[in-house]
């Protein structure tokens, strides 16, 4: 099991490292801001040091008797399934409803379903989030979101 822990974690690094390096070939800054390579390389970078992190973690710790189950409780595999859905979900519901009408509607029941808060503070904080998300990479990044029926 721990050379399986060690080989998917180098893949990790490996992945994060070719995202990073071909985001550099698209070009990370122009004389405009960020360009198309921008957020690959960082997400390449968060990968890549992410895996990093894991493999060093896995490759300093001695085995110790049997590892626990891969997901051993069910609230746990309910949580990713969810989440899963949930993005699936936005995926599907933004180009008719558009980038922030869909992320708030994921965010609600993200926050409602998932960590079991009440309905108001769901809204409000899934409307902020969703909110400064939109003003982020709309405004601050330019990058084109998907717009709904409702126009934004």
């Amino acid at each position: 099991m721990r050379a399986a822990s060690l080989i998917s974690n180098a893949t990790w690094v490996l992945l994060g490292l070719a995202v990073c390096v071909y985001a550099v070939r698209l070009r990370l800054w122009d004389s405009a801001g960020p360009a198309s390579g921008f957020l690959p390389f960082l997400a390449g970078l968060v990968v890549g040091v992410a895996g990093l992190v894991l493999l060093i973690r896995e490759w300093t710790t001695r085995p110790v008797g049997q590892s626990p189950p891969f997901w051993h409780d069910a609230a746990g595999r309910t949580r990713v399934a969810l989440v899963i859905v949930a993005l699936v979900a936005m995926a599907l519901l933004m180009p008719t409803l558009g980038f922030l009408v869909a992320a708030f509607l994921v965010m609600t029941f993200l926050l409602g379903l998932t960590e079991h808060r009440r309905l108001g503070s769901s809204i409000v904080l899934a409307a902020a989030s969703s909110v400064f998300i939109y003003w982020l990479f709309a405004s601050l990044l330019q990058v084109r979101l998907p717009r709904g029926l409702l126009g934004f």
